[in-house]
């Protein structure tokens, strides 16, 4: 089961994007791109310019696109 941090608003926006990013990371290890996506695109917005976080953003979109087309060819195999 997983238990992920909750993030507290009254937070600086700073801490808040650093803990969106080592949140995205960890759900990146559970393999759960889609919360890692999410999580890190909330991150870009609070800091824009932290190349970590672009780094991270793009390679999790790259992961998300490679998951789908897995998913699609496996789908696709099964109802032909």
């Amino acid at each position: 089961m997983k238990q992920l941090l909750l993030i507290q608003t009254s937070q600086p926006d700073a801490d808040k994007a650093k803990a969106y990013f080592r949140r995205a990371t960890a759900q990146q290890g559970l393999k759960d791109v889609e919360g890692a996506l999410a999580d890190l695109e909330k991150a870009s917005k609070l800091a824009p310019g932290d190349a970590a976080i672009t780094k991270e953003l793009a390679r999790s979109k790259n992961a998300a696109a490679e998951l789908a087309k897995k998913e699609k060819a496996i789908y696709s195999k099964a109802f032909a």
